[in-house]
This record gives C-alpha cells, structure tokens and sequence, in this order.
C-alpha cells in the first residue's frame, strides 16, 4: 500500500474493503495491536456481515470485547467460532480463559496481579544479592 492510500484504507474506502472479510479483519488485528479497541471491534463486525462463517472473525471480535472488558459477549464469540469449527484446539483454550476472566471480579484480578508482581520482585531481589554476595 501506498502513502497517499493508508488514509483511504484506514477509513475503509480503499477498493476490496467492500467484498473482503480479510482486509476488515486484519485492520480489525491492526488497531487492536494500536490500542483501539473499539475500531478493532467495529472492523470485526464488519468482517462478519460480509461473511458470517469466517471463523477468524469471531476471533477478532471476541479479542476487541476481552479488551474492552465486555466478557459474557466475548465468550458469545468464542463460543460461535467453534460452533463453525468444534475442533479449533486454540479456539478452546482461549474460550476457557475468556470464560475464568468473566468468572472473577474486576478488583480481585488487579489484586491477583500485585500479589504477583510483589512476589516476582522478591524473588529477583534475592537472586540478585545472592549472586553478588
């Protein structure tokens, strides 16, 4: 892509955005990467009106709703995508997490974290004087 086309493929009038799910979802996985966790759900859902059975577009979508902390919907997604197909190894994995964060409390998940980030500091504080000493 060109310099003078990124804006028009960014506000989804470059040619092809009309007819291809793809090019929706892997903008969708750009902007996600950006931080900007509506766009990615907006371009998630756009993929999937074009083409309802793309499993890699409930993905997208389920990944944009985690984001932004919208879990029953994202495990909705999930759950769609591998009813399209059941055998997805990754899809599960990933439906079982999205599943266990709708299942914990918001505050309790930043708690969880301190205590990890405290006992990780520990431990590499002991490491480093023991290597030293």
């Amino acid at each position: 892509m060109t310099a003078q086309g990124a804006p028009a493929a960014a506000d989804g009038d470059a040619p092809g955005f009309a007819i291809d799910p793809k090019l929706y979802g892997n903008r969708s996985a750009a902007r996600h990467h950006l931080e900007d966790f509506e766009g990615a759900l907006s371009d998630a859902v756009h993929a999937l009106e074009l083409d309802p059975a793309w499993v890699k577009g409930y993905h997208r979508k389920a990944m944009a709703l985690l984001s932004l902390g919208k879990f029953e919907e994202a495990v909705l997604a999930y759950e769609e995508a591998l009813r399209l197909d059941p055998d997805n190894a990754g899809l599960k994995q990933k439906l079982t997490r999205a599943q266990r964060r709708q299942r914990v409390p918001r505050g309790r998940r930043s708690r969880r974290r301190q205590r990890c980030r405290r006992k990780c500091a520990v431990h590499s504080e002991r490491a480093n004087t023991q290597v030293w000493q």
